[in-house]
């Protein structure tokens, strides 16, 4: 009787074909992300008048930084034995193994270095035009894994729990975390409509003290993909506290005013 409470989740990875062509839930949910957040920056770059003709090419440098990290991240942090013995696999992007932290950190530099090359925005401005367009793109790769029914939770007898491939109710680990960062990403834009570019740095300290908080405690709800540490926590978990500690304190010299965009090139209306 308790189990038709239960959400029963039959995971299919195919979207659809094209011919001999399969199109995956997952990477389709990367490709809308993507083409959505780059309207979400045209939005933000149009409304604070700046120049939006690189805005492709930085999307790419993001793409390409992020993609690197993530998979770096995956193989120095949760999988090392794993690539040693199996070095070439390391390219093997198409088998899964992407890492959040390191993705994200990733982007940052490739938007470090589009900025080297091609001025066209100070690089905190540029980062936070990132920021606020970014969210969308995290919870659809949610739901993604979500479909593929990845990254399973912890055993729950919650009434919305799903089941999926071992026929234990599980919290939908990554249904919080999609719902979380769908909501960032509306909070994000009220708050840009409100504030614009008046007080540098608050995209991205909010962002980082409120994602990375929410994504540390989701976790204690999730299955540990390497180990635990002082019985409690996470590998996740203790990645995700340096970048909590360093939001805070982003947070706190924003709101002193300590941080600028420099100078900042507008086109006429």
């Amino acid at each position: 009787m308790l189990a038709n409470l239960f959400i029963h989740w039959h995971p299919n990875p195919d979207a659809f074909h094209i011919g001999n062509i399969t199109i995956k839930w997952y990477g389709l949910m990367w490709s809308i992300g993507i083409i959505m957040g780059y309207f979400i920056a045209r939005h933000v770059i149009g409304v604070l008048k700046l120049p939006v003709h690189r805005l492709g090419l930085a999307v790419q440098y993001v793409f390409v930084g992020g993609l690197i990290g993530a998979r770096l991240a995956q193989v120095i942090f949760y999988m090392p034995e794993y690539y040693i013995q199996n070095p070439i696999k390391i390219f093997y992007v198409w088998e899964g193994g992407l890492a959040s932290h390191g993705g994200m950190a990733g982007a940052v530099a490739g938007l470090w270095l589009f900025c080297r090359k091609y001025p066209d925005y100070p690089f905190l401005l540029a980062v936070e035009i990132g920021v606020i367009s970014f969210f969308l793109f995290a919870g659809l790769v949610r739901i993604g894994n979500l479909i593929n029914g990845e990254i399973p939770g912890k055993p729950t007898l919650a009434p919305w729990a799903f089941i999926f491939h071992d026929y234990i109710p599980r919290h939908p680990v990554v249904l919080y975390e999609a719902i979380l960062y769908f909501t960032m990403q509306g909070a994000l834009l009220l708050l840009f409509h409100i504030v614009k570019d008046k007080l540098p740095g608050i995209y991205l300290s909010s962002s980082m003290v409120v994602g990375f908080t929410g994504r540390f405690l989701i976790e204690f709800f999730k299955e540990p993909e390497v180990g635990i540490y002082f019985n409690a926590i996470s590998h996740t978990q203790m990645l995700s506290f340096p970048f909590i500690v360093l939001g805070i304190y982003f947070m706190i010299t924003t709101l002193q005013g300590r941080w600028t965009y420099g100078n900042v090139v507008r086109i006429s209306a």
